[in-house]
């Protein structure tokens, strides 16, 4: 708890600095909106609630992404963030605790038009998981997630509500392009509908699915593909021979032979499990999709067809190691 105390009073410290350069530096500043174009400005939080926003919005609204390369636990907010927060219609967000360092980067840009929109809060309960509380690092960052598990944009049931909401903010920010953003938002939900149709029925998963952590229920639930748990005591690259003798012990009990790890860390640990694990254990890729690419020709912005060829790849590359783990399999 003292951790996570410090933790914020460094981002407000931070984010303090930044307004203040904010507002000592504005006639020289540059504005990351550009030349003025009569669009509606819509900013979201993380990539898929920009991908979702910019499928939404066409051509009819501007959308920038505030976290495009860097996931919410390690963003720490510049003056130029808070610049393009200032000069936004409205901000798209997840929610569900996720994105707590929002509350004082909005409060301090002093934007009183902005509306803000919680996709999270559009979800039932019903469709809405509790994460298992176990701390897990980013990095060298420590996080845990309390209550409700925040990756609702992994699942396709909850993605959809998402969409929604994203879809009756933007009509009622901008009604007279109201038609083009309800069409656009059918079909979109078609799509997420139809990769789940052509996605649910995957081979034998043996003992089922270890995660890099624990982001991927909804995504497990959606496409049908068990999952048996997340690695455990991760810092960096850094776990204790005995966590992961015991997590070993564990996972090979269950019978689990795949494990998925996140492009945006080393894959060294999970490939150490598997040899611990014994034979036949692969290791396969796994994106969250919490960023973008590292590297972008527009700044604030990602291409809106980038969630959906991570979520098929994520898909695709779990097909293959199926495939693969049933024909070992086979006599």
């Amino acid at each position: 708890m003292a951790r996570r105390t410090m933790a914020r009073s460094l981002g407000g410290l931070i984010l303090g600095a930044a307004l203040l350069a904010l507002a000592s530096g504005c006639g020289a500043a540059v504005d990351p909106w550009g030349p003025k174009t009569g669009k509606k400005r819509v900013v979201a939080s993380i990539v898929p609630l920009h991908c979702f926003a910019a499928l939404v919005a066409g051509e009819d609204a501007d959308v920038r992404c505030l976290l495009a390369t860097k996931g919410p636990h390690d963003f720490q907010p510049s003056a130029h963030d808070a610049r393009l927060v200032a000069g936004a219609d409205l901000f798209i967000i997840n929610g569900l605790g996720l994105e707590e360092f929002l509350e004082s980067l909005i409060r301090s840009a002093g934007n009183r038009r902005l509306k803000v929109v919680k996709t999270g809060d559009r979800i039932p309960l019903s469709l809405l998981k509790q994460s298992d509380g176990t701390p897990h690092y980013h990095g060298d960052k420590l996080v845990t997630h309390k209550g409700t598990d925040p990756h609702v944009w992994l699942g396709v049931p909850q993605a959809i509500c998402q969409v929604e909401a994203i879809r009756d903010a933007l009509c009622e920010l901008d009604p007279q392009h109201a038609e083009g953003y309800q069409q656009r938002a059918s079909a979109l939900i078609e799509r997420l509908r139809k990769v789940q149709e052509e996605n649910k029925d995957f081979p034998p998963l043996g003992g089922g699915l270890v995660t890099f952590h624990n982001s991927f229920q909804y995504f497990g639930e959606s496409f049908g593909i068990p999952i048996a748990g997340a690695i455990r005591g991760l810092r960096g690259e850094l776990i204790s021979e005995a966590e992961l003798i015991q997590q070993a012990r564990e996972f090979r009990m269950k019978g689990v032979k795949l494990i998925g790890v996140e492009p945006q860390y080393p894959k060294q640990v999970a490939e150490n499990l598997a040899r611990s694990m014994g034979g036949g254990v692969q290791v396969i890729e796994l994106d969250p999709i919490e960023t973008g690419p590292q590297t972008s020709d527009r700044e604030f912005y990602v291409d809106p067809e980038w969630y959906f060829r991570r979520l098929q790849q994520n898909l695709d590359n779990i097909r293959q190691a199926a495939a693969r783990l049933t024909a070992e399999a086979s006599p």
